[in-house]
């Protein structure tokens, strides 16, 4: 009989420490689920924060290029064409016009094609 005592002793203390696990490991669910769910929310705002607010003032944005600059390249690498290379000596009165303007899918200038011209005359397409 003193055995039989012993061993629910033994039992109910056991029993004791597993319900105590228990707690701990859903105590340890719920923190863990707490954690990712902010780090699911900060990650689903940062995007929303860090991203750029576009002027309606008519100004460009950081990646937009105006017509002018755009110009402004070209005709320099058209001048850079006929000083470095040798047989293209013949362009340096070269000019650039402006040919198309082309749009990426939200409407916001992505690129400008340019033809250069000699003497009124076409020569290339510059992109």
């Amino acid at each position: 009989m003193l055995a039989l005592r012993v061993f629910k002793l033994a039992d109910s203390a056991s029993w004791g420490r597993i319900t105590l696990g228990v707690r701990r490991m859903s105590r340890i669910k719920i923190t863990i689920s707490i954690l990712l769910l902010a780090m699911l929310v900060g990650m689903a705002l940062i995007p929303v924060a860090s991203a750029q607010e576009e002027s309606s003032n008519g100004t460009y944005s950081l990646n937009e290029v105006s017509e002018k600059k755009a110009e402004e390249v070209a005709s320099y690498s058209i001048k850079e064409i006929y000083r470095s290379i040798s047989n293209f000596s013949d362009w340096e009165d070269a000019t650039v016009k402006l040919s198309t303007v082309y749009y990426d899918l939200d409407g916001k200038r992505s690129a400008y094609s340019f033809i250069s011209m000699i003497h009124g005359t076409r020569v290339i397409n510059t992109t």
